[in-house]
C-alpha cells in the first residue's frame, strides 16, 4: 500500500487537531452548563419507564418569568398542561400572568387570588367581586385560596355567589370539604387532597356526600399510598373525582429557576426532579414494593398499580374537564 504524501498527512493532522479542539470545547461547555444550570444536566437512566400517557397537573405555582421554562420542563416529564394557582388579581399581577400563559393556549390555566388588604367587609367584597369579573373576562380559569391568605370561612357570601355566577372553580386546601358542603353549586378542588390523604375513609365519605368536590393529589400521594389497599380502593371507587397534581412551586432566582417540592429544600438538579416525577408515576402505575419517596426523606411505599382506564382519567380527563384545557399532549 502506498504511503500518504506529506501534504495528505498534514491535512489529516489539521483535521484531527480541529476535532480534538471541538471535543475539548464541548466538554468545557458541558461542564460549565452543569455548573451554571444544573437543571439541564444529563439525567441518569432509570429502570422504571412510565406509561406514555398525557397528563394535566392541576396544582403548580409559577411566577410570570418561569412559565415558559415550567411548560418546557414539565413536558419532558409527561405533563402537557398545567394550572398556575398563583395568578394574582386583576390590577395586581394577573395581567402579567395571563400574558405569560398566552403563548401556550390550552396548556396553561391561570387561577386568580384574592387581595387580603382590607379583608373582609362589604367594601372589600365589592372590590374583589369586581376583580373576579374582570379576571374572568380576561381569561382567568378559577380562584385559588393559598396558604397565608384569608381562610374560606372568613370570606363573605358575595364572593362565592360571584364564583358560581361566573363559573369559576375554587381551589383550596383545608376548608375545601366545608366549602363544597355549603355551596353545592360551586366546583371545589381540594388541594393536597384537602388534608384527607391520611384518612382514606374520610376522603371517600366526603366524595360520596359531595358531588361538587374534587381532590388533587398534589403533595399527598405518598401518604395516600401508605394506607395500602384502602388508598387504592378509594381511587378505584372515585376515578372521576381525583386529579393529578404535583404542588411544585417555581420561583425566578437568577441565574436559574428554583424548584420547590413541598416544604423540602429546593431541587438542585434535574435528577432530583426526575426522581420526583417518576416516583409519583411509579406509585400510580405499578405494584412495586418499597418505592422510594418522591421527595427525599419520605418513607418508601407500595405502588397502587391502577388500571390504565383509571390512570387516563386521573392524569388527563378530569383535569382537562375542570380547567377546560387542551389535550395536554
Amino acid at each position: 500500500m502506498a504511503r500518504a504524501g506529506p501534504d495528505v498527512a498534514a491535512a489529516w493532522g489539521r483535521v484531527l487537531a480541529v476535532a480534538a479542539a471541538a471535543l475539548a470545547v464541548a466538554l468545557l461547555a458541558a461542564t460549565g452548563l452543569a455548573r451554571l444550570r444544573p437543571d439541564l444536566a444529563r439525567l441518569p437512566e432509570s429502570p422504571f419507564r412510565a406509561l406514555g400517557l398525557p397528563r394535566v397537573d392541576v396544582e403548580e405555582q409559577l411566577t410570570p418569568g418561569v412559565v415558559d421554562y415550567a411548560v418546557r420542563l414539565s413536558r419532558r416529564f409527561g405533563v402537557g398542561a398545567l394550572a398556575n394557582l398563583s395568578g394574582g388579581h386583576a390590577g395586581g399581577g394577573l395581567e402579567a400572568q395571563l400574558a405569560a400563559a398566552a403563548p401556550f393556549p390550552g396548556r396553561v390555566a391561570v387561577f386568580m387570588n384574592v387581595d387580603p388588604d382590607g379583608c373582609c367587609g362589604p367594601a372589600w367584597a365589592r372590590r374583589e367581586v369586581a376583580r373576579l369579573e374582570a379576571g374572568r373576562a380576561a381569561g382567568a380559569a378559577g380562584l385559588a385560596l393559598l396558604p397565608g391568605g384569608p381562610a374560606a370561612g372568613d370570606l363573605p357570601a358575595a364572593l362565592w355567589d360571584a364564583c358560581e355566577r361566573l363559573g369559576l372553580p375554587v381551589a383550596l386546601g383545608d376548608g375545601a370539604v366545608a366549602l363544597a358542603g355549603a355551596r353545592p353549586r360551586l366546583e371545589v378542588l381540594g388541594l393536597g387532597f384537602a388534608g384527607l390523604a391520611g384518612d382514606a375513609a374520610a376522603a371517600g365519605a366526603a366524595l360520596d356526600r359531595l358531588p361538587n368536590l374534587r381532590l388533587s393529589l398534589g403533595g399527598a400521594l405518598p401518604l395516600l399510598a401508605s394506607q395500602g389497599e384502602a388508598g387504592r380502593a378509594l381511587l378505584l371507587r372515585h376515578p372521576g373525582r381525583i386529579l393529578f397534581g404535583t404542588a411544585i412551586r417555581y420561583e425566578d432566582r437568577p441565574p436559574w429557576h428554583e424548584l420547590l417540592l413541598g416544604d423540602g429544600p429546593p431541587v438542585q438538579d434535574e435528577a432530583g426532579l426526575r426522581r420526583f416525577y417518576l416516583g409519583l408515576y411509579r406509585i400510580l402505575e405499578t405494584r412495586d414494593t418499597a418505592i422510594p419517596g418522591p421527595v427525599p426523606g419520605q418513607p418508601a411505599v407500595e405502588g397502587m398499580g391502577l388500571p390504565r382506564a383509571v390512570l387516563e382519567r386521573i392524569y388527563l380527563r378530569n383535569g382537562r374537564a375542570l380547567l377546560r384545557l387542551g389535550a395536554g399532549r
